[in-house]
């Protein structure tokens, strides 16, 4: 017996993309998990500068009802540049972008798909600048800023895969309660 063939996320493309750009509109964009974590005990050097890389980011996505959600696991790797090779601190930044359907028309999935790769970077992409610059200032190091991204750039830096379960793009943990002490 063999194994039913597994699917591969793809790269994205502009054209594909670009149809639904007038009929799906940004409702929300929000973090769904924020971290930075110091990789390496060496001290960082002042004049040194900070070098990073991010893996191709592989996109989750969802079409339910007339709402497009869009799940962008950011992975920042940070180095000094005059020594790319260890890894001083990491940022993991989780971002869901969700866009709702303006039109009357059913949505194409493989537009879908297209159009969560490129849109769904280019909205998520102003704040993990943002977010990459607090947290490396946090951990001890100066502030980094990453470059703008134009759409052009955007098709090598993703795969996007088929649609995944609805329950998959929820957040794994829940808000705990906070109860009132009086005092």
């Amino acid at each position: 017996m063999t194994d039913a063939p597994k699917h591969e996320a793809t790269k994205v493309t502009i054209a594909a993309s670009a149809e639904l750009a007038r009929v799906l509109r940004l409702i929300s964009v929000r973090f769904t998990a924020v971290s930075g974590r110091l990789t390496s005990a060496r001290p960082f050097t002042p004049g040194d500068s900070l070098h990073f890389d991010m893996p191709v980011l592989d996109v989750a996505w969802r079409l339910e009802g007339n709402v497009l959600d869009v799940l962008l696991p950011f992975v920042i790797r940070v180095k000094p540049a005059q020594e790319a090779t260890e890894v001083l601190f990491e940022i993991d930044v989780a971002i869901m972008v969700q866009y709702q359907n303006q039109g009357s028309d059913p949505l194409d999935l493989e537009k879908c798909r297209n159009f969560a790769g490129i849109s769904g970077f280019l909205h998520a992409w102003p704040y993990l600048r943002a977010e990459t610059q607090a947290l490396s200032v946090k951990l001890g190091f100066p502030p980094l800023t990453l470059p703008p991204v134009v759409v052009d750039q955007v098709p090598p830096r993703v795969r996007v895969g088929p649609q995944i379960e609805l329950d998959a793009l929820e957040p794994t943990t829940k808000p705990t309660a906070r109860k009132r002490v009086k005092t």
